[in-house]
């Protein structure tokens, strides 16, 4: 329930401007033992989590996994201004 006075929740929408986020790309390379071992794979999506890389995914494969891992680039990760707007009716 809303405050008096409050719009609903539903007519705030998000705004997310300026020009299309560009991300850079790597991969790392887990051997089959790895992949399942249970820690090696979170282990190292906690490291490079903390130097700001994200999980795009994991491709298995018969002799371990590639994991794919992107960022946005340089410059571009403080030049998009995040806010909400109220829809115009």
């Amino acid at each position: 329930m809303e405050p008096d006075g409050a719009p609903p929740a539903a007519s705030i929408t998000p705004l997310v401007d300026g020009p299309p986020r560009r991300f850079e790309f790597r991969s790392e390379r887990l051997t089959l033992d790895q992949t399942y071992d249970g820690h090696s794979l979170s282990e190292m999506l906690n490291r490079e989590s903390e130097q700001g890389w994200d999980l795009v995914e994991v491709i298995t494969g018969p002799d371990g996994a590639l994991v794919l891992l992107r960022h946005p680039k340089r410059g571009d990760a403080h030049n998009r201004p995040v806010g909400f707007v109220v829809p115009s009716r």
